[in-house]
């Protein structure tokens, strides 16, 4: 097992929103099959929800079975499935990790690429984020019938855009450009 920092970003994922998309979960489909590809191998997945709803993997050097758990959805209205890796553990989305499907919570030492970005990395990334913003608001600016105050109050983009400046002349004085 590894002991390190995994990134979880870097991981291949399976999710249920993609398999939703893919219309795996409509109704009149209760067993289906896919053929997923990764770099050098391929993986069958059969997903059985008549009898007990389950994933079964199918790779070169695995067999294995992960169940589906359908739970109701948090507004009440209708339901949602889940893999469930352990018992009492509910995921949207698997990561293969050592050429096993597994939850966010069963792989040692995994984080997500945003948590481990340093701080002076994290204000750069900020101040980017910031200018293109006010850039948007910039380019907004040019077009021909725009007005920067309405009924002597300003606009929505006005506002937004002095805000954009305010908030970067923040970063300037903090030193968080240099």
């Amino acid at each position: 097992m590894n002991t390190h920092t995994v990134l979880l970003n870097e991981l291949q994922a399976i999710s249920m929103k993609n398999w939703r998309q893919l219309g795996v979960f409509s109704k009149g489909y209760y067993r289906q099959s896919l053929r997923w590809l990764r770099t050098g191998d391929a993986v069958d997945i059969i997903i059985d929800t008549i009898r007990v709803p389950s994933v079964r993997f199918i790779c070169s050097d695995a067999d294995y079975c992960i169940p589906l758990v359908q739970k109701r959805t948090n507004t009440g209205i209708g339901t949602t499935w889940y893999f469930s890796p352990e018992p009492g553990m509910y995921c949207r989305k698997l990561y293969l990790f050592e050429g096993r499907f597994r939850g966010r919570k069963q792989i040692p030492g995994a984080v997500y690429h945003c948590q481990v970005v340093f701080g002076k990395r994290k204000r750069i990334d900020q101040a980017k984020s910031l200018l293109k913003k006010i850039e948007q608001l910039r380019k907004y600016q040019q077009r021909k019938y725009y007005k920067p105050t309405y009924g002597k109050k300003s606009t929505k983009h006005q506002l937004k855009l002095q805000a954009a400046l305010e908030e970067m002349k923040m970063l300037a004085k903090v030193n968080l450009l240099k």
